[in-house]
């Protein structure tokens, strides 16, 4: 049979070029406010030259654009495990 990794996913220059001008208006907002954090979870969903609609077992969109509750957690807990907290130094 069949596994979902072999068809939910795409190439990952498909997804740099689709996000290229959205990460040139993140550069922008960092320059204008130098304290902004940007969370970039591209190496979580794009580990390997693909980029997977799924981790898990658990799909990450419920459309093109926009994350699932569950697949966005999902996201989260695997970014906490590789790149830990980036919030941990902005606590009080």
């Amino acid at each position: 049979s069949d596994k979902p990794k072999q068809f939910c996913r795409y190439d990952s220059t498909l997804h740099f070029d689709h996000v290229k001008n959205w990460n040139l208006e993140l550069l922008h907002l960092k320059k204008k406010y130098p304290k902004l954090l940007i969370i970039d979870f591209t190496k979580i969903i794009c580990p390997d030259g693909f980029c997977y609609s799924y981790l898990n077992h658990t799909p990450l969109y419920r459309d093109e654009h926009h994350l699932t509750y569950t697949g966005s957690a999902q996201i989260g807990v695997k970014y906490l495990k590789k790149y830990g907290n980036p919030f941990k130094a902005h606590e009080q």
